[in-house]
């Protein structure tokens, strides 16, 4: 808050050239007019940190905060696709190409040649 009260100040008393204030406190001189505007309507409060959150969402679902919703493990399989939550519960193939299991195993020298094993 003393840091842009300053700038505000800088402004006023000492350069009278925002985009100079501006390049000299390494801000935006959009940002210098939202802080202006703040300081004239607000006051010296109006120059705190305020949060970045949006006070709207327009897509939230209605409800409290989802609450209303079956949890993923009781949703059939395509919607739980479709909302991208893995399915713990399905099993994997486990399997491995040859060429793969080549190119991990021969640069790090755990198994001689196949050349050498005939």
């Amino acid at each position: 808050m003393r840091r842009r009260l300053a700038v505000l100040r800088h402004v006023e008393e000492v350069s009278g050239n925002v985009a100079m204030t501006c390049r000299y406190y390494g801000i935006s001189r959009p940002t210098y007019y939202k802080w202006l505007h703040r300081y004239e309507t607000e006051g010296v409060d109006g120059l705190h940190d305020r949060s970045e959150r949006p006070r709207t969402s327009p897509d939230a679902t209605r409800g409290s905060a989802g609450k209303d919703r079956p949890p993923a493990a009781a949703l059939p399989l395509r919607a739980r696709q479709d909302r991208h939550v893995p399915d713990r519960n399905r099993e994997t193939s486990g399997t491995v190409s040859s060429p793969t299991i080549d190119l991990c195993i021969e640069p790090a020298r755990l198994m001689p040649d196949r050349a050498d094993c005939v």
